[in-house]
């Protein structure tokens, strides 16, 4: 059953469920702290009673929950947003997935960069011919290639290329393309 925390006491915890009623538990029950708007969920057999608390998916059960503490004066700490980290080191390795994925070979993972998308786009189109994206992302030697060369405009289109194609790259949520 889905519910949701509408009065907390010291030693008790009070559930709305869905169907209107109103369950009373002891906050031993509870596998978390419970908080005033807390969406839980509850778990019940003859002798026993457990409760665990549902994690919102969007912005609008967020908003839900901070309209019920600021309903009730409580005062609410902020949560930190866990960091979304990149692993390339899967790179090139066969998905598992049932969807049937067409096989390619990638570069091997120590080419590859994670670069902020807007700022390599940017640096690959005004800088480009100086092979300025490739030292920020880590590409040294192409880079002093590109500054050799540059008086031949091949790094030019290179550059243009690298704006393009980071442009068109998906970015996660950091906004960071691997180049």
């Amino acid at each position: 059953m889905i519910g949701k925390v509408v009065k907390i006491s010291d030693d008790k915890v009070y559930i709305g469920l869905e169907d209107g009623s109103l369950t009373e538990a002891r906050k031993e029950d509870c596998a978390f702290i419970p908080e005033m708007g807390d969406k839980v969920e509850l778990f019940q057999n003859n002798t026993t009673l457990l409760i665990h608390k549902v994690e919102p998916q969007n912005k609008q059960d967020e908003s839900e929950k901070e309209a019920t503490i600021a309903e009730s004066g409580t005062k609410m700490q902020p949560t930190a947003t866990p960091a979304i980290n990149i692993n390339i080191s899967d790179i090139g390795k066969v998905d598992s997935s049932p969807v049937a994925q067409p096989l390619t070979t990638a570069p091997s993972p120590d080419t590859r960069a994670v670069v902020n998308k807007i700022v390599y786009c940017i640096l690959a189109f005004f800088l480009g011919t100086l092979g300025i994206q490739k030292f920020y992302a880590g590409k040294t030697g192409s880079g002093i290639l590109c500054i050799v060369f540059c008086w031949t405009s091949i790094p030019t289109i290179i550059g243009l290329v690298d704006c393009l194609r980071g442009i068109f790259q998906k970015a996660d949520g950091n906004g960071n393309i691997v180049v």
